[in-house]
């Protein structure tokens, strides 16, 4: 299931400008002379390493997560149906385009944040912990548990990167199409569902003891 993100601003605009008045220079003389994704990210990352690092959404949609199980499984061993109260949690992340440090991945999780509710006025976590209890009604001789999905942003855009002297030759760099998928701070959206499943003949021996 999909579900679609109105921007409430949009700072295409403002790239173009950049662009237009030579912000986003030519390349340097050559490739050993360029800044990799991974030292701009760790950079932005790094408050002392720059001056600004900015995220601008181009592209964003609510998509569901796969269905995660977030319980043990709980046996039911009489002969006959019985309702079981079944509860557990499970943290969700994110999922990137880059890969940099632990420290620096926490201050661009904040850059995205801002970005995101700029532009979106969604509220974007990067990793947050859901839990939900729920009545599973077992048949005899089996096993019942939970699953949930939740809600993710799955975003594209540019990392915009200031320094206050020339690096790489420049004093403005850019991260094209960076992507990444995590969850939304909001839990109105989760769903939990409940399974069941008879145990085999081993499993009726280990956990019934017959």
């Amino acid at each position: 299931m999909r579900l679609s993100l109105k921007k409430t601003a949009t700072t295409a605009t403002v790239l173009a400008a950049m662009a237009a008045a030579g912000a986003i220079g030519a390349p340097a003389a050559n490739a050993a002379d360029q800044p990799t994704v991974q030292q701009l990210m760790q950079d932005c990352g790094n408050k002392g390493a720059r001056d600004l690092c900015v995220f601008h959404p181009s592209s964003g949609k609510r998509t569901y997560t796969p269905e995660n199980r977030i319980s043990g499984l709980v046996a039911n061993c009489s002969t006959l149906a019985a309702a079981h109260q079944v509860s557990g949690s499970h943290t969700w992340g994110t999922t990137k385009s880059w890969s940099v440090t632990a420290s620096a991945d926490v201050e661009i999780a904040e850059v995205v944040k801002v970005g995101v509710s700029a532009t979106y006025g969604e509220a974007y976590t990067d990793t947050k912990t859901t839990s939900a209890a729920t009545t599973v009604n077992i048949p005899p001789r089996a096993f019942g548990w939970i699953s949930q999905r939740i809600v993710n942003l799955d975003l594209t855009g540019t990392f915009e990167i200031h320094y206050g002297s020339r690096k790489w030759g420049h004093y403005f760099w850019y991260v094209n199409n960076a992507h990444l998928t995590g969850p939304i701070k909001d839990n109105s959206g989760n769903v939990t569902v409940a399974h069941t499943r008879a145990m085999t003949a081993a499993e009726r021996r280990t956990y019934c003891g017959s």
